[in-house]
């Protein structure tokens, strides 16, 4: 078993869509199309050097056994196997539970696609071992729907909460092990997506 291991002068740090250059004056960011934004609040850098710290700490202890076990776990939680597999239940289990699953993670997913066109934080580049679906990275999408799908499974039939919540975390984990998110993409996302089912039970 062998670890993937990384130079701390390789990490770069992203806040908001905006990548830091060391090279750059201190009263200024630049974007890779080369605008010029002024800096962020000092917490939110703050924020940022941890969520880049933990990651690197993470990608320097990711071995092939575990990235293995990560791309298959995080592949459960695409967009197209949580689709199918809301249909098939939908489908083949007809009735109040499967629909309110179903309308849970539509809400969390709308949630999540609001707050990412706010949030507009660049992805990690340097520890990525897959291509991301999209340019930014807070919150996380397979977070969000894997809490909106866990915690109304547990809810509504609580025998599968510990498969269910466990399954979740899962997918949030292997965001950060394959290195497509900072940490703290998938826990605003892990917020979103458990509120939404918590507003939809709640209203049902």
């Amino acid at each position: 078993m062998t670890k993937r291991t990384y130079h701390k002068s390789s990490i770069s740090r992203q806040v908001h869509g905006c990548a830091i250059d060391s090279s750059s004056s201190p009263g200024t960011l630049e974007t890779m199309q080369g605008l010029r934004f002024e800096p962020s609040p000092s917490w939110v850098l703050h924020l940022d050097a941890i969520d880049a710290r933990v990651l690197a700490w993470v990608a320097s202890r990711r071995s092939d056994l575990l990235v293995g076990a990560m791309h298959v776990i995080t592949r459960s939680g695409d967009a197209a196997t949580v689709v199918g597999a809301l249909l098939c239940a939908l489908l083949l289990r007809p009735g109040r539970t499967a629909a309110l699953v179903a309308v849970s993670t539509v809400v969390g997913l709308a949630l999540f696609s609001a707050a990412k066109r706010v949030c507009r934080r660049g992805r990690p580049k340097v520890f990525a071992l897959l291509p991301a679906p999209d340019r930014f990275s807070m919150p996380s999408g397979h977070a969000t729907s894997a809490w909106a799908i866990g915690v109304s499974v547990s809810v509504l039939l609580p025998t599968l909460a510990p498969i269910a919540l466990a399954w979740a975390l899962a997918v949030s984990i292997s965001r950060v092990v394959l290195g497509v998110h900072y940490p703290f993409d998938v826990l605003v996302g892990a917020l979103l997506g458990s509120s939404a089912a918590f507003i939809v039970l709640a209203l049902a």
